[in-house]
């Protein structure tokens, strides 16, 4: 019948412990995972996920696939990120590489490695799986240009990262090379930047 003061503590904890659960709730970014090769260099807690040098998610958890061929890694990442999951979104990890001619990722020895994000100019989607590069790519997927797929019936001595010329003159580059098995080719992937798109 009369007010006892003792009850404004846990009638305080209730609408604090609703508030934080609500307020979670709302801003949570999405989870997405990635299937990776290898796990090398990623930690669940720690490995960051970046774009622009930006943090805008964290790993979660690093385990093995069904077929325990694969790494799943399982990220969340901040709700002002979302936008950047699109169709052809795309992520690998940042470590430090020691390539033919190409040094990248000293950054890491000291920070450790990353997982960085391009989110690509595909539409919006709710995609929330996607499959990691194993190799950085050379060229940002909203670069100015053409990408052109070029085939051949005998290798030659072209490798990732090598340019190509117009005249001499440096238009754009190699971006992967690999064996067509069903059409017995090799598949050169190539960009050609612009403005020499137009040639």
């Amino acid at each position: 019948k009369r007010f006892n003061p003792i009850w404004v503590i846990p009638v305080v904890a209730v609408i604090i412990g609703l508030y934080m659960v609500i307020h979670t709730k709302l801003t949570e970014g999405p989870a997405i995972t990635i299937e990776f090769n290898t796990a090398e260099g990623l930690e669940a807690g720690k490995t960051k996920l970046r774009y622009r040098d930006v943090d805008v998610g964290l790993v979660e958890a690093v385990s093995l696939s069904g077929s325990m061929d694969k790494v799943m890694v399982t990220a969340k990442m901040d709700k002002s990120a979302e936008d950047m999951l699109r169709e052809d979104t795309r992520f690998w990890v940042v470590r430090a590489r020691v390539g033919a001619g190409a040094i990248s990722g000293l950054g890491t020895l000291l920070s450790g490695a990353y997982l960085q994000l391009d989110p690509g100019n595909g539409p919006r989607s709710k995609k929330y799986e996607f499959t990691g590069l194993e190799v950085p790519p050379l060229t940002p997927a909203d670069a100015p240009g053409v990408r052109l797929t070029l085939y051949s019936e005998e290798a030659g001595s072209l490798t990732a990262g090598d340019p190509i010329l117009y005249n001499g003159y440096k238009v754009g580059r190699i971006e992967g090379v690999t064996f067509d098995i069903e059409q017995k080719l090799l598949k050169y992937d190539t960009f050609i930047d612009a403005p020499y798109n137009e040639l």
